[in-house]
């Protein structure tokens, strides 16, 4: 065998292994868990409420009942928002990743505005002082209102 053809094999070789060893290492794999979750709260409906995991970014929705899944991983952070409560953020520990259970209470929030102004009708906000000055002709809608959908 010539020379230069040998050294060109051994290097082959060695490149080979550089880039086997990167790509095991490179392909560490999260052990994912599907965690079933259960919002809790004095309100009846808990549908549709936003479960987030930040980290895999994967989402979902819950039920009626405030219930869901959603996969996770050991130091994953999943959020738990709505517009009617207080964001929850929870760390995946090792307790809740070995029993794969979530219960969560969520607060109400209160969202207060100081003042809507609805200029195109010169509406109070009095419902039977506006019902009583409205004149009639075009229907008020979103539209009509000029608010986004």
């Amino acid at each position: 065998m010539h020379p230069i053809n040998n050294h060109y094999i051994k290097a082959g070789i060695i490149l080979l292994f550089i880039f086997l060893s990167y790509t095991v290492t490179a392909q560490e794999k999260r052990e994912e868990k599907i965690i079933e979750g259960h919002i809790q709260n004095s309100m009846l409906n808990l549908d549709g409420l936003h479960v987030l995991n930040i980290t895999n970014h994967s989402a979902t929705v819950t039920n009626a009942r405030g219930n869901f899944s959603i996969y996770a991983a050991l130091n994953d952070t999943i959020t738990i928002s709505s517009i009617q409560f207080k964001k929850a953020v929870i760390k995946v520990t090792d307790s809740l990743f070995k029993t794969q259970k979530i219960e969560v209470f969520l607060e109400e929030a209160v969202n207060e505005l100081d003042e809507v102004v609805v200029t195109p009708y010169g509406l109070t906000g009095d419902l039977k002082n506006d019902l009583n000055n409205y004149k009639g002709g075009e229907p008020i809608n979103e539209v009509s209102l000029g608010l986004p959908y």
